[in-house]
């Protein structure tokens, strides 16, 4: 445990005589918060002995939305008298800083709360996030509570700290607390993107049927560091963000026991269950010698198989078609060595700002496993954009790296339509062109500006003014020339784009008086 103070339990009587002065300092520490009100300046976070157990949080933790798990503890230590109120309910926020004081918009991490089902990211306001509450002398010990957090933004690595911040239940500005000297962890990215410090998965090749309990990953041979910590299916803890708790299934068919678990790229590791080395039978030395020559990034492998720790190539060739209320995704077959037995199709859609930051990329979600080449999504919103990934699954469950990205964009198709007055007209005269918006059910859509283009070519087209989009009207430049017009417009919301067919409007010719000849034969 990151702690300052003595670990030495005092006397019954020493522990009597502490309680009559703490309750003193007590009073006298809402004196000076209650000065505080009067003093913004003095309102800043403070600091508490205590933090992650020592062998109790992992020291790598992935960028993306990877589980882990981590226990904390506040002992009774003097140094606390002052700041953790004895028999206290307390907001516990886990998050990550570039720093070891929070760093403001640059902590990242979100905190699972049990109580509510839902994750909390690190800006959310205090009541989403879990509770503790202190003992009678004002310390807390974890039992078996474990507190599951993640990173949750693929654009970041480096060394973090882990942050255990706390707020009294009721408290605001002046009132939380992080503890002091938090530990350093160097955060991984499985994807491989950024370049720096690569990772990959490992899940559960076979099954392990002990469910909620310890797994983690350690050197190879040694009991620490930990490099990464969670804990085993069911654990009640949504993983894959799909908003239903404990559905997760990682390896073979059935989740009890199921793991996934991210590890730094070309260091030979062992995996452990209750801190015993599992499988009991481990990879075999080729099959961890393959792995590690490699170094692997964004797969999954499938730790403890057999026969069969190598995931699949990337899919190809995935491109993404719009319609009204549906995506339809097609993609390259697998080359048939990999022996894929099935893709998984990703979703995700943009960040939502959270107190006007986003401080987060989005998790992919698991929207359908196929074993065709093809997925029709309609679980769909018309003017929300999505974005796919589709990986291979061999029949080991080791997963290959994703795909390149497709974007969809679901919307309500449009017409769009242009009439001229008059497509002949005299030489540098002009016409009045009228448009018309409709929706595929050819109802006017009114309210909008629609652009009007020009061209000479059919090919080359220049924006040359913007009209109501319900029977708006414009008036042509004088024209000396053939020229073709066009209605176009981007689409907005629900609404798809839509170009009209170009009118053509052609100027007479200009009739000269001829020249009177100056000689006659």
């Amino acid at each position: 445990m990151h702690a300052h103070g003595s670990n030495v339990i005092p006397a019954p009587r020493a522990r009597r005589s502490r309680s009559a002065w703490r309750a003193a300092l007590i009073a006298f520490a809402l004196i000076l918060a209650g000065s505080a009100l009067l003093a913004p300046a003095a309102m800043a976070a403070t600091t508490y002995v205590g933090g992650p157990q020592e062998g109790d949080y992992p020291i790598y933790v992935a960028n993306d939305h990877s589980v882990y798990t981590l226990r904390f503890s506040i002992p009774d230590d003097p140094a606390n008298d002052l700041m953790v109120l004895p028999e206290t309910e307390y907001y516990v926020k886990v998050r990550l800083s570039p720093t070891p004081a929070p760093a403001g918009s640059s902590n990242r991490g979100f905190t699972w709360n049990p109580g509510t089902g839902l994750w909390a990211q690190e800006r959310a306001d205090w009541v989403e996030f879990p509770t503790i509450t202190t003992d009678a002398a004002g310390a807390y010990a974890p039992g078996n509570q474990w507190f599951a957090f993640k990173f949750g933004d693929e654009t970041k690595s480096g060394t973090y700290y882990i942050l255990i911040s706390l707020q009294p239940v009721g408290g605001g500005a002046g009132t939380t607390m992080n503890n002091v000297d938090p530990p350093a962890v160097t955060v991984v990215d499985p994807s491989g993107a950024l370049g720096l410090n690569p990772a990959y998965w490992v899940h559960n090749g076979i099954a392990t049927t002990a469910s909620a309990k310890r797994i983690d990953v350690v050197p190879t041979g040694l009991t620490e560091p930990i490099w990464a910590l969670s804990r085993t299916e069911p654990n009640l803890v949504d993983e894959d963000g799909n908003g239903v708790v404990d559905d997760e299934d990682y390896g073979p068919a059935g989740n009890v026991g199921d793991f996934v678990l991210a590890v730094p790229s070309g260091d030979p590791f062992d995996v452990r269950l209750q801190s015993v080395v599992w499988p009991p039978v481990p990879p075999t030395a080729a099959l961890q010698a393959a792995l590690q020559a490699a170094p692997a990034a964004d797969v999954d492998v499938a730790w403890g198989h057999p026969d069969d720790m190598t995931p699949p190539a990337a899919v190809t060739g995935l491109q993404a078609e719009s319609g009204d209320g549906a995506v339809a995704l097609s993609w390259h077959a697998a080359d048939e060595a990999d022996d894929v037995t099935a893709y998984r199709v990703y979703r995700w859609t943009d960040a939502t700002p959270i107190d006007d930051v986003i401080a987060y990329t989005p998790q992919p979600l698991l929207v359908a496993t196929t074993t065709e080449t093809s997925y029709g999504d309609t679980d769909v919103t018309n003017g929300e954009d999505y974005y796919y990934v589709v990986r291979a699954m061999d029949a080991a469950t080791n997963v290959g790296p994703r795909s390149n990205q497709g974007t969809g964009e679901p919307r309500i198709p449009t017409t769009l339509t242009i009439e001229a007055a008059a497509t002949i007209v005299p030489y540098k005269g002009t016409t009045t062109l009228t448009v018309h918006l409709a929706d595929e059910a050819a109802a006017p859509l009114a309210g909008y500006l629609v652009d009007v283009q020009s061209s000479l070519d059919g090919v080359t087209w220049t924006t040359i003014g913007s009209v109501e989009s319900d029977g708006g009207t414009f008036v042509t430049p004088a024209l000396t020339r053939a020229t073709k017009f066009r209605a176009t417009w981007a689409g907005v919301d629900e609404y798809g784009p839509s170009t009209s067919d170009y009118v053509l409007v052609k100027p007479k010719v200009a009739l000269q008086n001829p020249d009177a000849p100056t000689t006659v034969k």
